[in-house]
């Protein structure tokens, strides 16, 4: 099976995680996907539901990580001990967005950044988080491993890459990390299949009424109405299939 084959769709299609010629090369966080997927079916079924989630310890504080099961993947990173790798990512794409006063870097300056931004970090760009940062993420789910990471700097002594950033991104810098004013969510009904995080309550109706907390991540099936104007983020997703 080669990576090329797996394609997208509308519907959740757990045959991609259960094919042992496939998951076999999957990535940390699909592999867990793995593990819990009769969880994610269930929840799927509900077509509206909280993402499930758990906390991984890090060199430089803590990745509260929810569970994968799209193209997008989702993390509230806190880097309470240390600053992460300055690094880039040469097949994935991420968001942040600040939960909190900030500190990113770019490879050659700290910007701060507040809870009103967004910042954008396109394939092959340079960044680092600072210690004393909190962020909500959106990145592109890697279903495998192939060069997820190339490290450049590491406060805590984590292995770099040295040889493989300069092999593979020679002349790199050309991209730079994009800020930008970030939008508050509107009411409305969903035409797709979404997820929805908010940095304060919302409510929303799919055949009964939920109340979505500060800080939760949820997965909205297309049609459910977003019943108010408010401080949330709605990210469209597709799935996998082979």
């Amino acid at each position: 099976m080669k990576y090329y084959e797996i394609d997208y769709s509308s519907f959740f299609d757990k045959e991609i995680y259960l094919n042992p010629k496939i998951n076999i090369l999957f990535n940390e966080v699909n592999k867990y996907t793995i593990e819990n997927i009769d969880k994610i079916c269930e929840l799927y079924n509900s077509k509206i539901f909280k993402v499930p989630s758990y906390i991984k310890e890090c060199a430089w504080g803590s990745e509260k990580i929810f569970i994968a099961f799209s193209n997008k993947l989702f993390k509230v990173i806190n880097t309470y001990k240390n600053d992460t790798s300055l690094q880039l990512h040469p097949l994935k794409k991420e968001m942040w967005y600040p939960i909190k006063k900030s500190i990113i870097n770019d490879g050659k300056k700290d910007i701060v950044v507040n809870t009103t931004d967004e910042i954008i970090i396109k394939e092959n760009t340079v960044h680092s988080l600072r210690k004393g940062s909190v962020v909500f993420e959106v990145q592109d789910n890697t279903l495998f491993n192939h060069l997820e990471t190339i490290r450049i700097y590491d406060e805590s002594n984590r292995e770099i890459h040295e040889d493989r950033f300069y092999s593979h991104n020679m002349p790199m810098f050309r991209n730079r990390i994009k800020i930008i004013k970030r939008f508050y969510g509107k009411k409305c009904i969903l035409k797709n299949n979404s997820f929805i995080f908010s940095f304060s309550d919302v409510r929303v109706l799919n055949e009964k009424e939920y109340k979505i907390n500060k800080n939760e991540l949820w997965y909205l099936s297309k049609g459910t109405h977003i019943l108010n104007d408010g401080d949330y983020l709605v990210i469209s997703c597709k799935f996998f299939k082979i």
